[in-house]
């Protein structure tokens, strides 16, 4: 069983039907099936067909003749159709290739709290009027003395 050949067929106008494209074409090749992409929802015409044929020589030869020809004032051409294409994916700067990962041995560290100091227990607050301690997180510096100007 031979393989079909297929002819993409571009720029069609939107009201042409396929019986137009197949009085056209025939002349030039054996059409085995011709078709116009259509919208499923609405079957209005996409603007574009295909023709499918068995002749290999005979499909290259109509490309090349009929290449570019005029039907209801748009210029149609023709092309050999190939399978839907995916868009190329991005390109990526080059990495080196990954090393494989190996577990890390798990090891058990006991966690060591610092003893507490002995005494009297937690510290008690200072009496009422004593001036604040400092605690070390607070900043000293020249805005201490600007209301003292």
């Amino acid at each position: 069983m031979k393989t079909m050949y297929k002819i993409f067929v571009g720029n069609v106008d939107f009201k042409t039907e396929e019986e137009e494209l197949r009085k056209l074409f025939e002349p030039h090749i054996v059409i085995e099936e011709l078709v116009i992409a259509r919208e499923p929802d609405t079957g209005k015409s996409r603007g574009y067909g295909f023709i499918l044929t068995k002749d290999h020589q005979a499909a290259r030869q109509a490309i090349r003749r009929v290449g570019k020809l005029e039907i209801d004032g748009r210029r149609v051409y023709l092309k050999e159709a190939h399978g839907k294409r995916r868009p190329p994916k991005p390109s990526r700067p080059s990495r080196p290739p990954r090393r494989p990962r190996h577990p890390r041995p798990q090891v058990h560290v006991p966690r060591v709290t610092p003893p507490r100091p002995s005494g009297s227990g937690p510290a008690s607050p200072p009496p009422a009027g004593a001036p604040p301690t400092d605690s070390g997180g607070g900043y000293t510096g020249i805005d201490d003395n600007i209301g003292n100007r």
